[in-house]
């Protein structure tokens, strides 16, 4: 898929996280380098042509990205999450198909 094939170092991890969304982990990555990463996934789901019983039909994706450089005390698994999800709300709202990047 796009998203696996965008995260190639051995500690990266795509995941599905729900129904229709996905987690992407990038470890130790900076912020430049995980804005190119959420780019080149646009890009790939823009270019993936699916085949139907009604003809192809191509895909499009929303990200929430959220940059951190260290989980602190103050910081939880679940501060992250409501991070990247207001970020991917904030995609969504802005006409989808792109994403949306929040630094924490």
């Amino acid at each position: 898929t796009s998203y696996s094939a965008s995260c190639n170092r051995a500690a990266d991890l795509a995941a599905r996280y729900g129904g229709e969304e996905f987690a992407v982990v990038l470890p130790q990555l900076d912020r430049e380098a995980a804005v190119e990463i959420a780019e080149r996934i646009n890009q790939a789901t823009r270019e993936l042509r699916v085949p139907t019983v009604h003809g192809v039909i191509t895909a499009t994706v929303s990200i929430g990205l959220v940059h951190i450089t260290s989980l602190g005390q103050h910081q939880s698994l679940d501060a992250l999450l409501q991070h990247a999800d207001q970020a991917l709300y904030d995609a969504k709202t802005s006409g989808r198909d792109r994403f949306k990047a929040r630094l924490w």
